[in-house]
């Protein structure tokens, strides 16, 4: 499709200067000049370039005094629409070093494909002295300059082409830059012959003239008008009723316009002038009398509020959480705090009863330090008296740390005796935090060790190691009655860790705690043929020997031969980190947490489904993750490629007897047809004056 030639351009002017080196700098934006799909950037041919003077608005190097040159001697010829006059002069004669030309800053927005050529007149004594020919580079930031490699002319003082005549090509990441600029280095070595001549500097790209501009208005906040929204402008009148706008929610109309060209425009919630947007702020204008907005086609076009410069801004959702930055639980999407906020190093109640001191820590939970000693060495958590010989001492670790039971080991006192027995070590196993071991008696032949009966099978399972499987040879720990007194040692026995019954009690009587008498008339001791635990809220062992010894004041009695509690203890000493989210906001919130470890969801929080067809994703109150589902497409059911399943518009919709671009050059007056292609009329050129005597019927465009 052709279209006609449109000009529009402006200027800016800077000065700027270096320790090192002296730089006159005349900063010009020039827009292009378009025409048939070409964009002439830049055409310098220095005819306005005084003899002896540096290019009008370019900058130049000057490196002791000397700089290029510009004169009318040897004009340019020979190449196509060479100017003649003015060329620009490099001289051996100057002094040796490097000299710059560069030219203004040039703004090539819009435009693809660059290209850069000029014509050069190279004396065979320029290169013969040892001097180069220019090296060329271009930027498009001023700071950073590409070099592009291009064939220069033969030494031979004729003027032609460089490049043999074929235009420099330009990389595709100049396409539509806003800001661009050429330099040319050359290096000179003096000598008193020698000339190099540049002309005609051609710099041009391409444009596709038209581009489709899509307007978007966001009226989510707003109440549409039953007439619908409209878009009105200068560029069809100011009418406010005849350029519907298609969608819902977000409306948006697209139209094609030439690029460069300054749109003037405001939306209408209805169909006349006083149901237009009234427009404040940076992006508010005036044309023609109208307030209003304006776009140059070719920039970017975001999608606004009604009445406003920017997009709408979201409803507000209530997000509790800690909104203190100082806080390690600080919740960065909360606007509402709810007062759980958590202070590295302040006091705070980590809900134990055996720890004081409790503070928030690094971890960003809360925790204490045990007190009295508790929870801080091992100690006997169940004690096994049963039948024969089902004998067993369980041992917790009420620590946070794995414990070696090679240091530890048990005796006995036997029958009140004030002098432990034998040691019994521990050797060769650990016990995790929190965790127990568990030591029988070793009896289990099931024949009968010297004609001794085995331990229960129930029993064998629940232990850990076995120990003591002869009695003779020493008065060993695990051959206990109930009035011997059991105590866990360490340190070779120079330690007491804890410790079952009072020492140098119980000769002459069966145990401790009589709670009755057997039919035989024996006083029944609760120490004797029981099992017996040890309460929840002991955390530390009998470390010297009571003045007396209650069992019930530490254990709980179970009956005899109860095996089924062994393997595990319940302690007020196992307060362990739990982590979770913390938070009773977050829709997420563990009530049993006591570790914050980052994973609080909050309500209406934006997040990810990792579903690509959704969009908005936000948490619900049940703590999932969803978006809503999009379809792209053209929403609007007036268009002739109408989609229905779209729900989210993409700009797609085409409309019957639009103008279009049907991207033939040799066709015309485009536009949708009936089957909603964008189809144009062939150009036939040619007389179209009926009186002239060379008329052509079928011509449709004048050729003059």
């Amino acid at each position: 499709m052709r279209f006609q030639q449109r000009r529009f351009f402006c200027i800016m002017v800077k000065l700027q200067s270096t320790s090192l080196l002296i730089w006159l700098v005349v900063i010009c934006t020039f827009t292009p000049n378009v025409f048939n799909g070409q964009a002439v950037i830049l055409n310098e041919d220095f005819s306005n370039t005084g003899i002896g003077l540096s290019p009008l608005n370019w900058s130049v190097n000057e490196i002791n005094g000397f700089h290029f040159r510009s004169d009318s001697t040897n004009s340019s010829n020979n190449y196509l629409n060479a100017s003649g006059g003015n060329n620009l002069l490099i001289r051996n004669s100057d002094n040796s070093g490097t000299y710059e030309l560069i030219t203004p800053i040039l703004n090539a927005n819009g435009l693809t494909n660059l290209s850069i050529s000029w014509g050069s007149r190279v004396s065979v004594n320029f290169t013969a002295s040892g001097s180069q020919t220019p090296q060329l580079y271009y930027s498009t930031n001023g700071l950073d300059w590409n070099e592009l490699i291009y064939s220069e002319n033969d030494a031979n003082s004729i003027w032609s082409l460089v490049n043999n005549g074929v235009s420099i090509a330009l990389p595709s990441n100049t396409d539509n830059a806003n800001a661009i600029q050429f330099k040319w280095a050359v290096q000179i070595i003096n000598d008193p012959n020698g000339t190099y001549r540049m002309d005609d500097i051609h710099i041009t790209g391409l444009t596709p003239m038209m581009t489709p501009v899509t307007f978007w208005l966001d009226m989510s906040q707003e109440i549409v008008n039953p007439s619908g929204v409209h878009l009105q402008g200068n560029f069809q009148g100011w009418n406010p009723g005849s350029l519907p706008m298609s969608g819902s929610g977000v409306y948006h109309y697209t139209g094609a316009f030439n690029v460069g060209d300054t749109l003037y425009y405001r939306f209408v919630n209805g169909n006349i002038n006083n149901l237009a947007e009234t427009i404040s702020g940076l992006c508010s204008t005036t044309n023609s009398g109208y307030n209003c907005r304006m776009h140059i086609v070719g920039n970017t076009m975001d999608t606004v509020c009604f009445s406003s410069c920017n997009a709408c801004i979201p409803p507000v959702y209530n997000i509790y959480g800690c909104m203190d930055p100082t806080a390690c639980n600080f919740n960065l999407y909360a606007n509402v705090d709810d007062g759980t906020c958590l202070i590295t190093g302040a006091s705070c109640n980590d809900g134990s009863v055996i720890t004081v001191n409790d503070i928030v820590n690094n971890d960003c939970w809360c925790q204490g330090t045990l007190s009295g000693g508790q929870c801080s060495d091992l100690f006997i958590s169940e004690y096994v008296e049963g039948l024969g010989n089902n004998r067993a001492i369980e041992i917790y670790n009420p620590t946070n740390a794995y414990v070696d039971l090679s240091a530890y080991g048990l005796v006995r006192y036997s029958n009140g005796n004030a002098t432990p027995g034998d040691i019994s070590f521990l050797n060769g196993a650990q016990i995790a935090p929190h965790d127990v071991y568990v030591v029988a008696l070793d009896k289990r032949d099931p024949l009968g060790t010297g004609l001794e009966a085995p331990i229960f099978p129930e029993l064998e399972l629940a232990a850990d190691t076995f120990i003591n499987p002869l009695s003779s040879g020493g008065t060993w720990p695990m051959y206990f009655s109930g009035n011997d007194a059991i105590a866990l040692v360490k340190d070779n026995g120079a330690t007491q860790v804890d410790l079952f019954g009072k020492i140098g009690e119980g000769a002459g009587f069966g145990g401790w705690n009589a709670y009755g008498t057997s039919i035989l008339g024996t006083t029944l001791y609760i120490s004797e043929n029981h099992t017996l635990l040890r309460k929840s809220n002991i955390s530390n062992g009998v470390v010297i020997n009571p003045p007396a010894f209650d069992v019930l004041i530490e254990y709980d009695s179970l009956p005899n031969n109860t095996f089924s509690d062994l393997g595990f203890h319940d302690c007020q000493c196992n307060v362990v980190a739990t982590p979770g989210c913390n938070s009773p906001s977050a829709c997420n919130y563990n009530p049993n947490a006591n570790q914050n470890d980052g994973t609080c969801i909050f309500m209406n929080t934006p997040c990810n489904d990792q579903d690509p067809n959704t969009v908005n994703d936000m948490t619900d109150i049940n703590c999932v993750c969803h978006g809503i589902l999009y379809i792209l497409g053209c929403t609007d059911n007036n268009a002739c490629n109408y989609q229905a399943s779209a729900n989210i518009e993409n700009g797609s919709c085409l409309y019957t007897n639009q103008n279009c671009n049907d991207g033939n050059n040799n066709t015309m007056n485009d536009i949708v047809d009936i089957s909603c292609q964008c189809v144009g009329i062939n150009i036939t050129e040619g007389c179209v004056t009926v009186s002239a005597c060379n008329y052509n019927p079928q011509a449709n465009l004048d050729d003059g």
